[in-house]
Order: structure tokens, then C-alpha cells, then sequence
């Protein structure tokens, strides 16, 4: 490593040590140096937060970064998540069941509410979509349903299985999950226990 890059890193370890309270900056200089340091893949997106929000207090650095972020693993983008997704529905347990109680029937509400339960499922609900998101999903498995399509069937068929992050204002969009009843119904879709 080059002596110039050591000092940037040591500069930039001593400015994020900065900004704790002077008690706990040497222990902050140290774990700042070591992730500096490290070959992590979120290192610059976290440099460049710090950066962003430098001279707020801690609360609102806080404050501020939950309130840009959604509730998905930071670094991620978008497009990765709803790979995920793909690659779950291909690939988990439930796999053979999905293609045939889901992907292989007609039932549109049916497929707008998997990738909700893949991700309450196999992602704890981090991953959490918007009808724009759904219908990309739908459409990497080859299922060609309109985002003005599944907005309509969350209004109307599919609203008692799901629940928004806020209420709906035009040119917002509403992040969705499912609701404790839509995973026991799709669950039992995907069993071929549910009523046709």
C-alpha cells in the first residue's frame, strides 16, 4: 500500500472517530482504521454516508439515514434484490409446488402476492416491494403483468392480503407486504390446500 493511501486512510479513520464523543474516539480511530482497511463491499457507501451527513449529531445522522434508506441490506440495489427474489422461487423447497399451484394457473392475484411471501419467507420481510417491483418479477419468470394491472389488483382482489408503508399519495410510491392472512392463504396456494 502506497504511503499516501495509508495517510488518506488514517485521515479519513480520524474524522470519523471525530464525530463520537471524545471517550470512546480512540476505540471509534481503531474500528474506523480496521474497516478502512477491510475488503468489505458496502466500505465506500458507508465512507460516502459519513461524509454526507459530516457535522450532524449522531441521532440525526441516524435519523436521517433510516429515513433514506428502506428496511433492505445496505449496499443493495434494487434490480439485486428482485434477482433474489427470481432465484428463491427457482431454487427454494417450494420451488416444484410454486410452478405448479402459482406460476402454472392463471390466478393473477395468486402471482402478485409471491414475491411478497419470498420475501417474508426466506428474507424476513427485508425486501419490500413496490407494484413497479412486482411487475419486473413477474416478468423475469416470463409472466407479463402491468404495473397499472397489479396496482388495480392490490385495490380491488388483493387488498386483505397486503398492507402499504403509507398511505397513498399520487406520484409516491407505497412499499408492500403481506399481511399475516396473505401468508396463510398463499401458503396454502402453494400446498394446493386453497379453493379454486
Amino acid at each position: 500500500m502506497k504511503d499516501e493511501q495509508l495517510k488518506n486512510i488514517f485521515k479519513k479513520a480520524s474524522e470519523i472517530a471525530s464525530e463520537v464523543p471524545e471517550v470512546m474516539q480512540p476505540a471509534a480511530f481503531n474500528r474506523a482504521l480496521d474497516f478502512l482497511l477491510s475488503d468489505s463491499p458496502i466500505k465506500d457507501q458507508l465512507i460516502e454516508l459519513g461524509t454526507k451527513y459530516a457535522g450532524q449529531s449522531l441521532e440525526k445522522k441516524t435519523e436521517l439515514i433510516r429515513k433514506k434508506d428502506s428496511p433492505v441490506e445496505l449496499g443493495e440495489a434494487k434490480e439485486d434484490q428482485l434477482l433474489k427474489l427470481v432465484n428463491t422461487v427457482k431454487t427454494c423447497e417450494e420451488a416444484e409446488l410454486i410452478g405448479v399451484n402459482i406460476l402454472d394457473r392463471n390466478s393473477q392475484v395468486d402471482r402478485i402476492l409471491l414475491p411478497m411471501y419470498i420475501s417474508h419467507k426466506y428474507f424476513s420481510d427485508k425486501i419490500v416491494l413496490t407494484t413497479g417491483d412486482i411487475s419486473k418479477f413477474l416478468s423475469a419468470l416470463g409472466i407479463n403483468i402491468s404495473t397499472a394491472n397489479v396496482s388495480h389488483i392490490f385495490s380491488s382482489a388483493a387488498s386483505k392480503y397486503i398492507i402499504g408503508d403509507k398511505i397513498q399519495k399520487k406520484g409516491q410510491p407505497i412499499r408492500y407486504r403481506l399481511t399475516r392472512s396473505g401468508v396463510k392463504y398463499l401458503s396454502t396456494v402453494i400446498q394446493g390446500k386453497a379453493n379454486d
